[in-house]
């Protein structure tokens, strides 16, 4: 059975469903924001037994940074399975920086239905590589090869498989000051609020201000996806300083007394924060998006991330 899907509407709107929505901030001030809301399937494209996943990067052009912050579409380890007439919406709501430097990238992966986590999290990751090298209708493939020597099969098979169903990009002003604008792949329409939502969920900056401490070089799970090859034959101890370590680079403190003792005895540790003080945003996507896959792999969470 093959379902028609349509291409994707991406509708920014208020924040006005009960959601608070998630600020994407950047240093340096702003006239006002754009707030994405909901997306929905347009024009017909034929989706054989697969998933929808939706990814939205936020990036800036001022910042020397390479990272954005992307957010995946939905954010567990489930995708859309959408029919012409659904509207999607995007939970977590996200409120974007009304500025010339601030670029918006929404792209639309057909993938899978039984897709694993670990997959999605690298379609996450490899964003800027699957947008830059497949062109939509197109299949990934071998596109993001170099990330998945430890992957697994099921994983490699499941990314192998996925299809770029659309691809848009354009800046905060101009997705405002049009009202949205249309590809041939995609539209976008929104509407911009002069100042922030109350009670906003912070999303991580892309570009944080701190640096994770060093000592000669930094520890792969702080630079690169976590696999679950990465993880295999480590015992509990182990997994939990490799995750607490993330945290601790930054200069988190802890509470349980082993971990503390453990960090105090590193050269690069400088202990800044209480646990309750930690402010999370320090951390990068990948970074945050490894504490919660070994979290995970330890069964004590979802593996969403931070």
């Amino acid at each position: 059975m093959r379902r028609q899907f349509t291409l994707i509407v991406l509708i920014g709107m208020l924040a006005a469903c009960g959601a608070s929505p998630r600020d994407v901030t950047f240093d340096g001030a702003t006239s006002g924001y754009v707030v994405l809301k909901d997306v929905r399937l347009e024009e017909a494209i034929n989706v054989a037994e697969e998933g929808v996943a939706i990814f939205v990067r936020i990036t800036s052009t001022a910042s020397n940074s390479g990272t954005g912050a992307t957010v995946r579409y939905p954010e567990d380890n489930i995708v859309l399975a959408l029919t012409p007439s659904d509207v999607y919406t995007m939970s977590p709501l996200l409120q974007i920086p009304n500025r010339a430097d601030v670029v918006v990238e929404v792209s639309a992966i057909a993938v899978p239905k039984a897709i694993t986590l670990e997959a999605l999290n690298l379609l996450e990751f490899a964003f800027g590589e699957i947008v830059a090298s497949v062109i939509p209708g197109g299949r990934i493939g071998l596109a993001v090869a170099y990330l998945l020597d430890r992957a697994t099969d099921e994983t490699k098979n499941s990314i192998a498989e996925g299809r770029l169903l659309a691809y848009l990009k354009t800046t905060a002003p101009d997705l405002a000051s049009n009202a949205g604008f249309s590809s041939d792949q995609m539209s976008v329409s929104c509407k911009t609020i002069g100042a922030p939502q109350t009670d906003v969920i912070v999303l991580q900056p892309p570009f944080a201000e701190a640096a994770p401490a060093v000592g000669t070089e930094l520890p792969f799970f702080m630079t690169r996806p976590v696999f679950e090859a990465d993880l295999a034959g480590k015992n509990e101890w182990e997994l939990d300083l490799m995750r607490n370590e993330i945290y601790a680079r930054y200069g988190r403190r802890f509470q349980r007394p082993e971990l503390q003792a453990h960090f105090d005895q590193q050269a690069w540790y400088e202990p800044r924060y209480s646990p309750e003080e930690f402010p999370v945003s320090l951390l990068s996507s990948v970074q945050c998006r490894n504490a919660g896959f070994i979290l995970q792999y330890q069964g004590k969470g979802s593996g969403i991330g931070c």
